[in-house]
Order: structure tokens, then sequence, then C-alpha cells
């Protein structure tokens, strides 16, 4: 009997643990494995290090050349620092200069990475591509239960057509499982490591990049490349107004300053909106952050209910912190009816207020663990006050 053909499958692996324990999975199960880096060096064009996310900086390349050697498996390495400062940070700094936000995970994903491993897919005649992520896909999205650990917002944000032959091996493997494979390949999470196991919450997590830095120093505002970059002066030092006039004091610098960032120099005030040409804030109290109606666009759905296109529905709202006087980190999720108009551009009427809400930021819709799409936010705003119960008004003609 002719001998069967072993399925091609190309990995995208980046240095953390899930992708060398999604690796080895594959390995394991005697694919035909490319192993593709896309490598991001952008101190390289010459842009300061401290200026972009911690994702951006170059990886250890050395570290997975030798994971790779270890598995027995070729590695491709491209480099993609121009897309990445094309794609991902310059539109990063466009929305913070504004006060805006910009999902640079959900960009990376939908217009770098898959992309990448789709083209090398099609070119080596490959059965499927895999990545590391956590999260489930039937071809459904289901969040991963380790909610700490859950990376389905970032699937969300693709187009179906791109998970339609891929792979996420991790996507329902128990955490302590996980951490059993890992310690058989050597990857266990060290204390110091890009991943830490918390006893206490029985939870993998990821190092995040400190949040707290909302000003340049001194050394940072006389650095020629801010200056340089500064167009319009946006990123000197400037005036903190109040929303109900009253002065608050200067703040040194625009771009760390978002919506719903904590006023460093006014207690119990957030920035409400961001003056980049005039270099001014406006601060408010919570309260005045809290908005009900959220009108979106690039409407993504990964389900659609039987019988085709549907006006309203009734789902779970997903956000990003912050969205309290606490900043705390994790997501802020409140049910809504969405009315969906044509152009992929909705409205969304939220039971209870959501808080600290910009333009650009990314919401993901669900149903349970399930995800049924996403959006990115257009404009927001307040219609009622306190918690609202929505009575499903209907959409317009």
């Amino acid at each position: 009997m002719k001998p069967s053909k072993r399925k091609r499958i190309v990995f995208g692996i980046d240095e953390g643990l899930p992708a060398r324990v999604a690796a080895s999975i594959l390995r394991n199960q005697d694919f035909d494995l490319l192993v593709v880096h896309l490598r991001c060096d952008l101190a390289a064009l010459g842009e300061d290090p401290e200026t972009y996310p911690a994702a951006m900086r170059p990886s250890d390349l050395p570290a997975i050349e030798k994971f790779c050697e270890s598995l027995g498996v070729p590695l491709k390495v491209i480099d993609v620092t121009e897309e990445v400062l094309a794609k991902v940070y310059s539109p990063f700094w466009i929305a913070t200069l504004s006060g805006a936000r910009f999902d640079g995970a959900g960009a990376f994903a939908r217009d770098i990475l898959f992309p990448h491993l789709q083209a090398i897919a099609d070119a080596r005649q490959a059965d499927a591509i895999a990545t590391g992520h956590f999260a489930k896909v039937t071809p459904e999205i289901y969040r991963y239960p380790e909610e700490s650990l859950d990376q389905s917002r970032i699937l969300a944000r693709l187009a179906p057509t791109q998970l339609s032959r891929t792979i996420f091996p991790v996507g329902d493997v128990a955490l302590e499982m996980l951490l059993r494979l890992a310690s058989e390949i050597g990857a266990a999470p060290k204390e110091e490591g890009p991943f830490v196991f918390a006893k206490a919450e029985r939870a993998l997590v990821g190092s995040r990049e400190k949040r707290g830095r909302w000003e340049w120093t001194d050394a940072q505002l006389a650095d020629p490349r801010v200056q340089a970059r500064a167009a319009g002066d946006y990123f000197k030092p400037g005036a903190i107004g109040g929303a109900v006039e009253f002065a608050v004091g200067e703040h040194r610098g625009i771009p760390f300053f978002q919506v719903g960032s904590p006023d460093p120099q006014h207690a119990g005030h957030y920035v409400a909106e961001v003056q980049p040409q005039a270099r001014q804030l406006l601060v408010a109290t919570e309260g005045d952050l809290a908005v009900d109606t959220l009108f979106v666009h690039r409407l993504v759905w990964h389900e659609r209910a039987s019988g085709g296109r549907h006006r309203s529905r009734r789902l779970l709202v997903e956000k990003e912190s912050p969205n309290s006087r606490t900043a705390r980190l994790g997501p802020a999720r409140v049910p809504a009816t969405l009315f969906e108009y044509p152009d992929r551009f909705g409205e969304l009427r939220l039971d209870s207020p959501l808080y600290a809400v910009a333009p650009g930021e990314t919401l993901v819709f669900f149903e349970e663990s399930r995800v049924l799409g996403s959006a990115i936010v257009v404009a927001s705003e307040r219609r009622g006050k306190g918690e609202m119960p929505i009575e499903n008004p209907a959409p317009p003609a």
C-alpha cells in the first residue's frame, strides 16, 4: 500500500513559550513543518526603542534558531521592519497624538503575520498554517479558558477567510497540560522569563509593559529624535484644562496621554480630550467619561444567525481597560443591542455605561465563550444617566 503523504504546515513562531509548545506538538504529530519567524528591528531605522511597545523590539533570534534546531525543523526568517513601521508603528503614533487608540496586535496579525504565512503556504502548497495563539477555532472562535491568556480578541479582527485553514495547537490545551509539555521540552516558565507561573491564581501570565509613564522626561524632550518628530510641537509641555472651566496645571508631553488615562496633576480626574494642535489636555471626572451609545465601523463577523443578514441583535460587548477610576487591567464587558447598517457600520446601545471609550478602540462581541465578531469605535455619546435598560428601539430605515 502506498504510504500517505505527510501534511505540510507553515508555523509562525515568536520567542514565547506558547509558540514553542505549539511547534513541539505539531512536530510530535509528524507534520512536515516549516517554521517562519517575522523579525522586526525598528532600532535599525533609527527609531528610539523607548517610543514603541516591547512587542516591536527585536526578538532573540539565536534562541529561536536553537529551538528549531532542537526540533529538527527548518526555519525561515523574514524581515518585516518596514511593514511594521508602515502598518503598526506609524498608525500607533498618529492615533496616540490625537488621544485615540490603535490595536497594534490586531493590525500585526491581520496585515502582516497571517498574510505572510498564507503566502508561504500557497507557494509551498502547504495544507495549513499554524500559530501559538491562545484561542480555539472550529472554525468559530472560542475564548481560551484562562482569561489572562485568552487571545481571541486578536483573532476577532481577522477576516474569516484568514482563519479558514489555520491550526491553533494550544488553543484548547488545558493550562496544567501546557506547563507539563513546556517542561518536557525544557521551556518551563521562569520567574524572570517572558512568562511566569502564578501559583495563587494558577494562571500563566505574560509580562506586560508598564503603562505608568504618561509624560516625557527632560532627557527625552531634549532628544533631537523626539524634537525632529514633534511636528507642530505636539510632544512639548502644554496646558491641562478642565472640561468644566478650571485650570489644572501643565502636562509634560502629549503622546502618552489617551482618553481615560489618569491626570497626574489632579487626583480623581481623567483625560477626556486631547487637542494636539494646541498641546492641551482636557480632563474630567469619571462620570463625565461614561457613554451608553457607540458608533462603530469595519464590522467583522465570525458567526451569522441562520437566515442571513440581521439588522439587530443582542450580544456582549468587550472593551479593553481602562474602564473605571481604578484603570484596572482587564477587559470591561456589558450587554448591548447592535443595530447593523450598510457598509459595515453599526450602532451599539449599551445596557449600562462604559467609560473612557476612545475612537479607534477595538470592540469584540461575544455570546458566552463564543466570539461573534468585532468592530472599531468611530464615536460615542451619552444619552442617559446611570444604569440604563434599553428597550430595543427600531433601527432607522
